[in-house]
């Protein structure tokens, strides 16, 4: 839906928005502030867009030749060559980073882009680190993963001693507070957005790979 009606970036639109003296002017003629009191309000609330988006006075504060768009960085907007901005109007590459866009005007009832940002190659590369594995047991489940030849064989874990032989590597992780400490005064909280207790690891020989899981008591219990 939301490609039907956002129309690609344009140098021209640009070069046609107002500067800042004749959009002010506008504003008081129309007598906008009362339309941001009333409707614009309402307009943000209803569908729940305060907190993301904010109303701007459409407005430039100079002109860019064809080719070219306004974009942000580190505080600072300046003039791009960003010809294939025009084939999406939405994202485009642009040193291992993303141009995207910041403000929208419309034409003819749909949306069009005219501002962009900066956001430049994250130096981690963590989507060359982790993975999305589906949870199949409970979090705090505990089961060994051996690896023989070409087969893994999983089962359960009955002795701890496993964990504590200090060649353990962790390749798994959880988040949220396991169901059976939900109730217990003396474990803490596990968040999702913090702290997580290991759900699979691997112990490495010269024979075999084991991959265990941890009970979430061992790391949240205080």
């Amino acid at each position: 839906m939301a490609a039907a009606v956002l129309l690609p970036y344009s140098v021209d639109a640009f070069n046609g928005i107002p500067d800042l003296a004749s959009a002010e002017k506008a504003f008081q003629d129309r007598e906008g502030d009362d339309y941001i009191q009333t409707g614009f309000t309402d307009v943000f609330l209803k569908h729940n867009a305060a907190n993301k988006f904010k109303l701007v006075l459409l407005h430039r504060h100079g002109s860019l030749n064809q080719g070219q768009a306004l974009v942000a960085t580190n505080g600072t907007s300046v003039p791009w060559n960003l010809n294939h901005i025009f084939e999406s109007g939405r994202e485009a590459k642009k040193w291992d980073g993303a141009v995207f866009p910041t403000a929208w005007l419309v034409r003819n009832g749909r949306l069009m882009p005219y501002e962009f940002a900066f956001d430049p190659a994250r130096p981690n590369q963590l989507e060359q680190v982790f993975g999305l594995g589906l949870l199949t047991d409970s979090p705090d489940a505990r089961t060994l993963e051996i690896t023989e030849g070409a087969a893994n064989i999983s089962f359960p874990v009955t002795d701890d001693a496993v964990f504590s032989n200090g060649t353990c590597v962790q390749a798994g992780w959880a988040f949220g507070t396991p169901r059976h400490l939900s109730g217990d005064a003396h474990s803490k909280p596990v968040n999702s957005w913090g702290s997580s207790w290991c759900v699979t690891g691997c112990l490495t020989n010269t024979h075999i790979s084991v991959h265990y899981t941890t009970t979430a008591d061992q790391l949240v219990r205080e």
